[in-house]
């Protein structure tokens, strides 16, 4: 990549960094306090409504990426008219696929609250409610595809990242204060509905800012058809991913109850931050691929080798972490009940996350070459190997063996992504292994001497300061790795220039 390229994309990682650490951080301290008041049983249906609604994606039909994609090629070559062409089109058929998407999710309600999930009978109108409000949620997101598409193909995503936070503390902020003036879980979702609402007002806004003179809504067929035939892999691995990523936990629901759905949905949540940080990476390499496949392909493949090391390392101390000291740390933010239940669960789901992480950029790779049904086509394979391993695994190990079927689907699904790469593009991934071997290998022999010493040391004292003394050393240990054996020359030019342009702005301001 050139540098102006690496500082634009770099600059893109660390808003994505910055909105999803704040997301996190509000997370960590509120789902405490909304857990327990709410309970295991009303909590687990909450995040179950949110697994429900990951199913239903599929009526996208892929329009979302498929948009992203021609909008950023046309943007690339400064095709405006064209550009405004897909924005118009997309959104129109957004509001159709949109509808329908809420009305099947109501629908599905009868057949997943009352068959399907233990729910007790008590429970039950507050669960119809409760997947009612969050179809409504469905169709409010599909509509605020196009107008983020814009800001994503332009390579804004500095303003994806603000409305992103924004939308989502007002989200938390007025679900704990609802929550605590008394009112209940329905009020609750009625809430994430307008606040997604406001939201998108405010997408529309600012591509409208971005993209000045959109001119009159037209809904042109035959670019709908272009956009759907790109799609439509991407739409059907939208119904298998789902599937894979959530069967376990609807497995648990159906064979154990809604709370273990909430003991496991607890660890499965907090290592998802992990993976956001790969999909925040994925989400800026789809506009830089995208430009990348058709003017320079060198390059292509040296954003892909640098991106994938990159990733790895990034979460592998992380990893570490969660695994070493992941008991006290569900101790601290949930008690000792989550601790008891969901340690070994988190460990297993953060080696799950770094796995599936590592496999992040090969997949970007292959959507936007145009090949969007390899993926997919690894992912059915998938589908009918991981269902009756995850029913056999979780009746008999239970929550463990959640967390174990997982594991085993992420090993499977990288291994054959980085091999359906290396035959496409004829990729050498021995470079990448070799370049993981002495960071890796320094973090964990250091955190393994954190971990040795917090044991022995910190035997008697509180989960508090285990955690704390696990983190820092981690976070020690892990910056003297990889800053001896991460940068490059090349990633020493991209640094030197992001902080010139960061120091020269302060300088601005202050004169």
């Amino acid at each position: 990549m050139t540098n102006r390229r690496g500082v634009r994309f770099v600059r893109n990682v660390l808003w994505g960094f910055g909105g999803q650490a704040w997301s996190m951080g509000l997370g960590l301290i509120s789902a405490p306090y909304i857990a327990n008041k709410l309970g295991a049983d009303l909590y687990g249906l909450l995040i179950f409504a949110g697994y429900i609604a990951s199913f239903v994606i599929f009526l996208e039909f892929g329009m979302p990426q498929a948009a992203t994609r021609f909008m950023a090629m046309h943007a690339a070559r400064e095709e405006w008219r064209e550009v405004r062409q897909v924005f118009w089109s997309a959104l129109i058929t957004n509001l159709i696929l949109g509808g329908l998407g809420a009305l099947l999710f109501i629908l599905a309600v009868s057949f997943f609250v009352i068959r399907w999930l233990s729910v007790p009978e008590a429970l039950l109108p507050t669960a119809y409610r409760i997947f009612y409000w969050s179809g409504i949620g469905f169709w409010v997101n599909m509509l605020t595809a196009p107008p983020m598409g814009i800001c994503i193909a332009l390579q804004r995503l500095d303003v994806v990242n603000r409305l992103n936070v924004a939308i989502t503390s007002g989200q938390t902020l007025l679900a704990v204060g609802l929550l605590a003036k008394g009112f209940s879980v329905e009020h609750m979702v009625m809430g994430n509905v307008i606040v997604q609402l406001v939201g998108f007002g405010a997408y529309l806004w600012v591509a409208h800012r971005l993209l000045p003179n959109w001119g009159k809504p037209v809904w042109h067929a035959p670019l709908v058809r272009k956009l759907l035939r790109f799609g439509g892999w991407i739409s059907v691995g939208s119904i298998v991913t789902p599937a894979l990523l959530n069967t376990e936990k609807v497995f648990l629901g159906r064979l154990l109850s809604t709370a273990a759905v909430a003991y496991y949905g607890v660890s499965y949540n907090l290592v998802s931050r992990l993976a956001m940080a790969a999909s925040t990476i994925g989400g800026a390499l789809f506009p830089l691929f995208s430009s990348l496949q058709a003017t320079d392909p060198v390059a292509l493949r040296e954003a892909n080798f640098r991106v994938s090391r990159f990733i790895v390392l990034l979460l592998w101390p992380l990893t570490l972490l969660l695994t070493f000291w992941g008991a006290d740390l569900l101790h601290v933010w949930m008690g000792a009940s989550y601790a008891e239940k969901g340690a070994l669960p988190l460990a297993l789901l953060a080696w799950a996350t770094l796995i599936n992480a590592a496999a992040w950029s090969p997949f970007i790779l292959l959507q936007t070459s145009g090949r969007p049904d390899i993926p997919t086509k690894i992912r059915l394979v998938e589908f009918f190997l991981y269902l009756p391993f995850a029913w056999y695994l979780i009746s008999w190990l239970g929550i463990n063996g959640a967390a174990l079927a997982y594991l085993f689907q992420m090993v499977l699904d990288s291994v054959l992504l980085y091999m359906a790469v290396a035959r496409v593009y004829e990729v050498q991934w021995r470079p990448v292994l070799q370049s993981l071997v002495r960071p890796m290998g320094s973090i964990l022999i250091g955190v393994l001497g954190v971990w040795g010493i917090s044991e022995v040391g910190l035997a008697n004292a509180s989960s508090f300061w285990r955690l704390g003394v696990g983190a820092v050393g981690v976070g020690l240990v892990s910056a003297g790795a990889l800053w001896i054996w991460l940068v490059e020359q090349p990633e020493y030019a991209v640094v030197r220039e992001i902080v010139g342009s960061f120091l020269h702005k302060a300088k601005l301001r202050q004169s």
